[in-house]
């Protein structure tokens, strides 16, 4: 139903030297929270969610947020 949130990042990016950009891991755990939090958008339009489905898609804005503040931070 949702993607994993932490994949293998090996898979989507080649490393460097055993270590990976932090900027690069946060933009890719970024770009499926926001699909994660899509296809709840979505689901909370047609049905409603549940108080568990709830609190996890709070959970996902929230970390959503701090990790786009992070990227800009690193950015600057």
């Amino acid at each position: 139903m949702f993607d994993i949130l932490y994949p293998s990042w090996n898979h989507y990016y080649p490393l460097e030297g055993n270590t990976l950009n932090s900027t690069v891991v946060l933009e890719r755990q970024n770009e499926i929270l926001r699909r994660n939090i899509e296809t709840m958008t979505i689901k909370n339009n047609k049905n409603g969610l549940s108080r568990q489905e709830s609190s996890f898609y709070h959970t996902m804005v929230k970390e959503w947020h701090q990790n786009q503040r992070e990227i800009n931070h690193k950015r600057d």
